[in-house]
Formats: C-alpha cells, structure tokens, sequence
C-alpha cells in the first residue's frame, strides 16, 4: 500500500485524510555554563488536540482493547486508565521510605503519554497544566518528529507530504502527544505505553516508551517502528521544568534561526542566552539547581533544543535531529526507516541533594 492510497480520500469523502501529497509546485496532486535569568515571555498559539471523525469518547477504549495493542495480562481498568502513578524503589530493590518522603511520579496515558508530575524532594518539578493546551506542560514524548516542520511540508522519496498544521503556519513535535496511548504493561515503578500513528502520520506505523522510576532518577526510553513503509522520524522528549534557580548549560555549537524560528543549517559558537533554539555538543552535564536539589538531564540524542525564555518554565529538549530536519540537506538530520525497522533513543532525569 502506497502513501497515496493509505491517506488520499475525496474532498467529497466524510472520511477525508488531513494529509496530502503535492507535487513539487505545491499543488494537491490528490485532492554555554549560565545561571540563566528569563528576560521576556513566550506564549506559543494553542494547540488544539489532533481528531479525525472517527477519534471519539470511546476512542481510547476502543484503541486499548485493539488485540495489537493490549497485554491480555494487564486489567482492562489499567489499560483504560487516565493516570498512572509510580512510586520509587530504592537500588537495593526495596520500596522508597514512604511514598511522601520518596519521589513520585504520574503520567496520563490519555493525555499524549505524558508524565504529568514529577515530585522529588517535596518538589514539583514539572509545569502543571493551567489552560488547555497540550504544548506547554508536563513531559511528552515527541515522535514521528520533533520541533517544527516548516510549513508542515516535506519531500520523501521523491513525493512531498502536508502534514497538520497544529503551530500556524507550521506543524510542531509530531502527533503522538495530541494522542492517547494505551497500556501493555505496568508495575509500581513502570509503565510501557503504545501509540499507533496511523490517524496522523501519512507512513503510519507506531510508538512505543517505557517510563521507570528509580529513587534517584527517571529513566524513559522511546522507540519508533515503521510499518509496510519506509519513512523519515526523529523522535525526542519534551519536559517543561519549574523555572530553576539557575542552570548549568553550556554546548560546543549553536544552530542560526531564521525569522521564522527553523534552524537554518549553519551552526555557530554558542552565545548566552535566554534561548529558544537547537544545540549540538554538550560541554558538561546539563543541570537545573533548585536551592540545594540539583536536577540532571542526560540522553543519547545528539540534538537539544533549550527554551528558557518564559518566565515560568525552562524545557532542556533532548532529539535525535534538529527542528525541520526533514527538510534539512544534513543526511544526519532525521533517520530513514524501511519497513519494520525501529530507532530508539533514551533520557534520564536524575537528582541528588547538595551538601550544605
């Protein structure tokens, strides 16, 4: 099955794809170390949540009971649930002192998969939601990209594709955290989470993450696998921290933005912030201090995108390609998956307390 016969319906259709490919005029062819200090505010369009006529109430129901994505040993009330909450055990494999002392975290599979709260300490460390939208709070995985695609168009094999726009005039972090997820396992340390992409994504295929929580550190890992048909991802996590007391953050090189906020290819010296913008080459480890708690953010990814400049929140963005990566001519910028095939990258958050 082709793109084109996965996704293009007539205009007609009351089953109509937001996703088409158009021909190379455009035409439809079927229909730096900082104790960093916030200097101004940030406040991005809200993002609707993704639909499509057949996403409904029941859709989270019906999409955790689908036999493909269901472990028949989890409850059907674990695989419906909207939160899940993990508490820590310790490295010698005993529970944490108590759930009030020890950190804890909940993550709503409902809501994109994300983790909702992150408690150390006595301190959230995560931005709560305040208004309805999905973009700005907790910590979400971003897959089948991260960061903006310009125009929401790309090229692929030689077909170029439109994606939705959810950040007009572009799209932004991909469709899986407008999404829900269902649930194929869980402990009280863990939970594994699978998200089709099919709705959204003109490749299909799906995501999958596994979230543990230890008492010092929160491990993710995030997989994306490709279907019947090869295709561009990246993929990446998206934590909105309390804005810290100060931060440690400092990188070899820095990407130059356009006026529409896209990296443009070349890469700089990396300049003082606050920033909104992708770096590559971390020069030390990458902390948040709040007072004595020092908080730690470590990936395998190769790209980072640092946003500090609301006055609320700083988010460290790990990605394993830059924002339009798609549309970059750096082969390194996304990765090409033929069918079946996955690409997984991993974050740590982790924390300790200093010594007075």
């Amino acid at each position: 099955m082709s793109a084109t016969d996965r996704f293009i319906a007539p205009a007609s259709s009351s089953i109509t794809r937001r996703f088409h490919i158009l021909s190379a005029n455009g035409q439809a062819i079927c229909s730096v170390s900082a104790c960093v200090t916030a200097t101004s505010t940030h406040s991005p369009s809200p993002i609707a949540p993704t639909a499509s006529p057949s996403t409904v109430t029941d859709a989270c129901r019906t999409r955790c009971t689908n036999p493909a994505f269901t472990n028949p040993a989890i409850p059907d009330a674990w695989q419906t649930r909207s939160v899940i909450e993990l508490s820590a055990r310790g490295t010698n494999g005993t529970k944490a002192i108590t759930a009030i002392t020890g950190p804890r975290c909940t993550i709503s599979p409902e809501h994109g998969g994300r983790v909702v709260e992150l408690h150390v300490s006595g301190r959230q460390l995560l931005v709560e939601q305040i208004l309805p939208d999905p973009i700005s709070w907790g910590c979400y995985p971003m897959a089948p990209f991260a960061g903006r695609v310009r125009n929401g168009r790309f090229e692929f094999d030689g077909k170029e594709f439109q994606l939705e726009i959810n950040m007009p005039p572009h799209s932004i972090h991909g469709s899986a955290f407008l999404q829900p997820w269902s649930v194929s396992d869980v402990s009280d340390t863990f939970v594994v989470m699978r998200c089709g992409l099919d709705d959204h994504w003109p490749f299909g295929g799906w995501v999958g993450q596994r979230i543990e929580l230890f008492d010092d550190r929160l491990e993710c890992r995030l997989t994306i696998t490709a279907d019947d048909l090869a295709m561009p991802a990246q993929i990446g996590w998206h934590p909105w921290f309390v804005k810290p007391d100060s931060a440690q953050i400092d990188f070899d090189v820095m990407y130059v933005r356009d006026p529409d906020g896209i990296p443009t290819g070349e890469l700089v010296p990396s300049p003082s912030g606050p920033w909104d913008d992708c770096f590559v080459g971390p020069r030390g480890p990458l902390r948040l201090h709040y007072g004595d708690l020092v908080v730690q953010i470590d990936s395998d990814c190769d790209h980072w995108v640092i946003y500090d400049e609301q006055v609320r929140a700083t988010c460290v963005e790990p990605q394993s390609g830059p924002p339009d990566g798609f549309n970059s001519v750096n082969a390194h910028a996304f990765t090409r998956l033929s069918p079946g095939e996955s690409v997984e990258r991993s974050m740590t958050i982790s924390w300790h307390v200093t010594c007075p």
